[in-house]
């Protein structure tokens, strides 16, 4: 097989997995945000008194459909920047330094 054409893929392949590790910590982040959030209602709920209630509902606006919508503007844009970066990629030459591959 083509040297090159390994050393290019190699170098595609790290490049989308870094880019996947990355979605999965913006999903931990915003994960750690809903069950902040999640916390700070339940505290809210139950400092407030009974008759006060109601506003926690209308104020809880981190439902699953706002989950939902923030995890697929992430998978977008990831997948946005895995497109461009591919492009751009496909434009460079890659070769193994001298004396650095070997075969397996």
């Amino acid at each position: 097989m083509d040297h090159d054409k390994i050393a290019a893929d190699a170098a595609k392949f790290q490049i989308n997995r870094e880019l996947v590790i990355l979605y999965k910590k913006f999903f931990t982040i915003i994960e750690d945000i809903s069950n902040d959030y999640d916390n700070a209602l339940d505290f809210l709920e139950y400092e407030l008194p009974e008759s006060h209630k109601d506003t926690i509902n209308k104020i809880d606006f981190l439902n699953e459909k706002k989950w939902k919508y923030m995890r697929k503007k992430i998978l977008d844009a990831g997948n946005e920047a895995k497109r461009q970066i591919n492009k751009q990629l496909n434009q460079l030459e890659f070769k193994f330094k001298e004396d650095s591959y070997e075969e397996v």
